[in-house]
């Protein structure tokens, strides 16, 4: 019966300190939005005893995320070898483009190791394909001949 007092009085407190508040406040615009306030404070006390439901925290609390060190290195490296790879692509499409006045379409393709770092690049795929094009992009960027191909 006590914790039923508690309740009513705590109630009846905060609504007439919000009536006593509201009625201190000016008119005006900001007067709506304390009177929001104000009625949220009212609806927490209201909902106060909820809480103190015995399966409260498992069905309304917040689950905790935690993220180790390992999660995030693993989730960014797959993304900076995909940026690498749209990177270079654009720079040897922009380069063909410079050098011969052609548009070739190029596709880039890097191994990875087990943690997801670049280790290499496998393969270089332009189109339309020719041994000029091949034989520069061998040269200006160090990539054997071979890796690269229609």
């Amino acid at each position: 019966m006590n914790v039923l007092n508690e309740y009513a009085v705590s109630i009846i407190v905060v609504s007439l300190l919000a009536i006593l508040l509201e009625n201190l406040l000016p008119e005006g615009g900001s007067k709506k939005y304390v009177g929001i306030l104000i009625g949220l404070l009212v609806m927490l006390v209201i909902l106060k005893p909820l809480t103190k439901l015995p399966h409260y925290n498992a069905t309304f609390a917040i689950p905790e995320m935690r993220l180790s060190e390992d999660d995030l290195s693993l989730s960014t490296h797959p993304y900076i070898a995909e940026s690498f790879e749209k990177n270079l692509a654009l720079a040897i499409t922009e380069d063909i483009h410079k050098t011969y006045g052609s548009t070739v379409r190029c596709r880039v393709s890097c191994d990875l190791n087990e943690v997801g770092q670049i280790i290499g690049i496998r393969q270089i795929t332009i189109n339309p394909y020719s041994q000029t094009t091949a034989i520069y992009i061998s040269e200006k960027y160090g990539i054997e001949e071979a890796q690269i191909t229609p």
